[in-house]
């Protein structure tokens, strides 16, 4: 039983993330007592003041690398307290880590012993006779002790004592002694006998509330929650959840420029530049979510990529173009079937409809609701456990958010696994109608626009709209030929034909020489100029010449110039965007009559402390004639609210859709494999041709790639 928990390629990540969940051991919550309460409590053996720790989260999470980091964390927590008995205490602390997986797993053995014996045969083991080193074996094998005659009687109390007695006789202090002992992979003995599971539980409760020395500090890890909360409440041991968040993409880039490993007289690592700016990169960090597990086997795979290179060069900037040639998207797809062995993505893919859909619109839930499919159910707990899903709790709520990561999110609705270079425009033409369909499939009727646009920012006197959503069959997404709106009548780039004024619930992406980027109609229940709860009319036609509601979308990115600094966004901007607004308003109204219209700036800038929305604009509708004031309803989704309306899931995908320029002549060739509808002919095609002559236009490229996506033409640069 080696004392790493933790002996993979990822042992040696730094670890991130992991500051509330050591402030929650710490400090505990408003009902549960942190180290520093129980330690204020010690010479009380009230068991509602000393709440076993619980870290239950699913696989790959770090619970295992928090346990093996917790002892060194919780010393320099003690140390830096004013309370002068707990820096004494905590100065003869002693961390030890037994774990039910690995090489030790629970087995019968654990089962006739009994619980309490098992927790104490592993613990004298580890402290008295394992090693440190996996080279080196053990004198006494662990299953000779489970054979001794008695076994059975051993008590926890009297393992700790003993172990503590010749800890301190080690020391130069005989001060009161701490212990700290972890206890991994807890959720494999319940699986192999619940009541074995109970008597752990039972024994590591009561150690805890012994007034005597050694201060106690036990900590289970595992990814069960519910059965450990059943036996708690049955025992009255109370339990202290502390969280395990996901890390950030700025974390798995501190993991990344920390790699520095040597192969065959070859030092791989990888360049700050390539690190922050290669936008394939960024975007598979991104989609990866934060998982530990997967951060871990996606810098594995990376690195043996990157050996197989013959030439590594020393210099940053040659390197990062090195670097540059690693087809990550290839790796993504490894990674996903690796993942797909160590994640149970079948058994739970008929839950995962509702599941996905409040996931990525954040909508709360309760952590113990169920997930019903017909007449079958699962919890939220559970789909944790497994390592489907991760929540995430709301500060000052008692709600938890559901959080999903693009990669295992594609896994259901992305089975291609393409990474589209379509842009800004195409992207977020597309989540809006995901985001229709999502409150579709929640079986949600009516919304409003702060909900449909959850965290926009709208002007002052924000529309009382309330939109009727439509059944997720009748949403579709189309890029138009036409210039929108001066026709009626337009084509899209599948040669179907469509009436504007009688298209409702379909999504049009518009082309390049339209006053704005996009438009959809949706029916309305209730309009800002009817009386409240005054029903609109029938809408069972789909013809917006009924009361309906026109959205227009206009995408405004900050870097035109593909600059790396965003600057803020420009009241300039603004007014001349509200001017098309009013244009296509008004040309709409030409065969709409009876139409509302409300318009949305989607935009990589800065929020502008100046920036103001508008009620009315100046408007001038011909060089003769006087100006006039036209009202316009208007909201914008800007930097500082990306991460409310995109979500979790999407953020990435949203960021790297900003970015995803693709330089036809000069891009490394698997940027363009990868281009969803470049299939091997037409990426030879494109490979060979650029070789011969360089690409100049969109023009160029169609004639000379016929087979080219149209939809991807928006985002490729010459």
């Amino acid at each position: 039983m080696d004392k790493a928990l933790v002996a993979s390629f990822g042992s040696g990540f730094p670890l991130l993330r992991r500051e509330d969940t050591l402030n929650t051991l710490w400090n505990g919550t408003s009902d549960r007592n942190g180290v520093y309460k129980r330690f204020e409590q010690h010479h009380l053996s009230d068991r509602t003041q000393h709440p076993i720790a619980l870290l239950a989260c699913g696989p790959g999470t770090g619970k295992s690398r928090f346990l093996q980091e917790v002892g060194e964390m919780l010393r320099e927590k003690a140390n830096s307290c004013t309370d002068e008995n707990i820096k004494k205490a905590f100065s003869n602390m002693l961390a030890v880590n037994i774990t039910y997986g690995n090489a030790s797993s629970a087995s019968q053995e654990d089962v006739t012993i009994g619980g309490e014996a098992s927790i104490a045969i592993r613990l004298l083991y580890e402290y008295f006779i394992s090693t440190n080193s996996a080279n080196i074996k053990p004198k006494v094998n662990i299953g000779k002790l489970y054979a001794t005659k008695g076994i059975k009687s051993l008590k926890l109390w009297i393992t700790v004592n003993v172990i503590c007695s010749d800890f301190i006789s080690r020391g130069v202090s005989t001060g009161p002694a701490v212990l700290v002992l972890g206890i991994d992979e807890v959720s494999i003995l319940y699986r192999l006998n619940k009541e074995t599971f109970r008597q752990v539980v039972y024994a590591v409760g009561s150690q805890s509330c012994t007034t005597t020395d050694p201060f106690f500090i036990p900590i289970l890890a595992g990814t069960i929650q519910g059965p450990v909360e059943d036996i708690a409440k049955e025992s009255t041991y109370r339990l202290l959840l502390p969280p395990l968040p996901l890390l950030t993409d700025d974390d798995v880039i501190n993991i990344g420029s920390k790699l520095h490993l040597t192969e065959d007289n070859k030092i791989l690592r990888l360049t700050e530049d390539y690190l922050k700016n290669d936008i394939l990169f960024r975007c598979s960090i991104s989609d990866i979510g934060g998982m530990p597990r997967a951060v871990e086997i996606f810098y594995n795979k990376f690195i043996y990529e990157m050996g197989k290179i013959d030439i590594i060069p020393e210099e940053d900037n040659k390197l990062t173009e090195t670097l540059q040639n690693v087809d990550v998207v290839t790796l993504m797809k490894k990674l996903l079937t690796e993942l797909g062995t160590l994640y149970p993505f079948n058994a739970y893919m008929d839950f995962m409809t509702p599941v996905l859909a409040k996931a990525i619109l954040e909508i709360p839930v309760d952590i113990d609701d169920n997930v019903k499919v017909g007449e079958i159910e699962t919890s939220y707990k559970q789909l944790r456990s497994a390592g489907i899903i991760n929540l995430e709790p709301i500060k000052e709520s008692e709600n938890y958010y559901i959080y999903v990561s693009y990669r295992f999110c594609s896994n259901f609705i992305n089975a291609k696994q393409e990474i589209s270079w379509g842009g800004w425009k195409q992207f977020n033409m597309q989540f809006f109608a995901l985001r229709l369909c999502l409150f579709s499939v929640l079986g949600i009727k009516t919304i409003s626009l702060e909900e449909l646009f959850l965290g926009a920012e709208f002007h002052y006197s924000g529309p009382n709209f309330k939109i009727k959503i439509p059944d997720y069959c009748q949403v579709s997404v189309h890029h138009l030929l036409d210039e929108f709106p001066v026709h009626n009548i337009v084509n899209d780039d599948t040669g179907t034909q469509h009436i504007v004024s009688q298209s409702l619930n379909k999504v049009f992406i518009n082309d390049n020489n339209s006053l704005i980027d996009g438009f959809t109609c949706l029916p309305l229940l209730q309009s800002r100029n009817l009386e409240q709860g005054n029903i609109a009319l029938s809408l069972e036609q789909y013809n917006i010449s009924a009361k309906s509601l026109s959205i227009g979308f206009q995408m405004k990115l900050a870097d035109e110039k593909h600059s790396k600094e965003l600057d803020n966004i420009d009241q300039k901007l603004i007014d001349k965007e509200s001017i098309n607004f009013v244009k296509t308003n008004n040309i709409l109204k030409e065969y709409c009559k009876d139409l509302d219209c409300i318009f949305g700036i989607f935009t990589s800038h800065h929020r502008s402390s100046k920036m103001i929305l508008k009620d009315e604009v100046d408007y001038i509708y011909d060089k003769t004639e006087k100006g006039v004031k036209e009202h316009i309803n208007i909201f914008i989704i800007h930097k500082e609210n990306f991460r409310q309306y995109y979500g979790y899931t999407f953020v990435g995908r949203a960021q790297f859709s900003i970015s995803s320029s693709l330089y036809i002549n000069s891009a490394p060739p698997h940027h363009i494999k990868h281009i969803p509808g470049v299939g091997p002919r037409i990426y030879e095609q494109i490979i060979k041709e650029r070789k011969r002559k360089r690409f100049e236009n969109e023009v160029e490229l169609i004639s000379r790639i016929p087979g080219f996506p149209y939809e991807e033409l928006s985002s490729i640069i010459f």
